[in-house]
């Protein structure tokens, strides 16, 4: 029998990371907060919150992953101090792993206002890593932060990616 998530369960973190980004979008943001921690309090229950790094890592759990959304939530609601946090242990994580997410560092950057560095990461996961997710670039909610940014608007048009004004 192989093991498989359950969409329904109310901590699945792929549902609560959806979730908190289309909070995000319509900027409920104390909502998308809440979707994050609950999956990663479930996930302290299980004793989670101890781990290492490397350990986090071999594991892949989805604490460390979904550090880069709850990053953007806690920046864009003032705890830019939280923020650096999570973003410091994303950084940790790709320094210990390279195949670590460089979107979720993105991400993570838009919280603590360095947008700059932001779309210097995004530029690192489509054209040095080849990230798959490079192709909802254009589309992903929480990347309408960055749609002013020409850095931004030249990635797009290095991808032959539209620059759409609404998700």
């Amino acid at each position: 029998m192989s093991a498989s998530l359950d969409f329904t369960a109310a901590d699945n973190p792929l549902i609560a990371c959806s979730f908190a980004i289309l909070y995000e979008a319509q900027d409920r943001l104390a909502d998308a907060a809440m979707s994050i921690t609950k999956v990663l309090h479930s996930q302290d229950d299980a004793g989670l919150a101890d781990i290492s790094i490397d350990e986090a890592l071999k594991r892949r759990d989805w604490h460390v992953l979904l550090n880069g959304m709850l990053a953007l939530v806690a920046g864009r609601s003032g705890a830019i101090g939280s923020a650096s946090e999570m973003l410091d242990i994303l950084l940790a994580c790709k320094a210990k792993r390279e195949r670590a997410s460089s979107v979720e560092i993105a991400l993570a950057l838009i919280g603590v206002g360095k947008l700059d560095d932001a779309v210097a990461w995004l530029n690192r996961a489509a054209l040095e890593e080849d990230d798959s997710f490079t192709m909802w670039f254009h589309i992903f909610p929480p990347l309408r932060h960055l749609r002013k940014h020409r850095g931004f608007k030249d990635l797009l048009a290095k991808l032959n990616l539209p620059l759409n004004r609404k998700p």
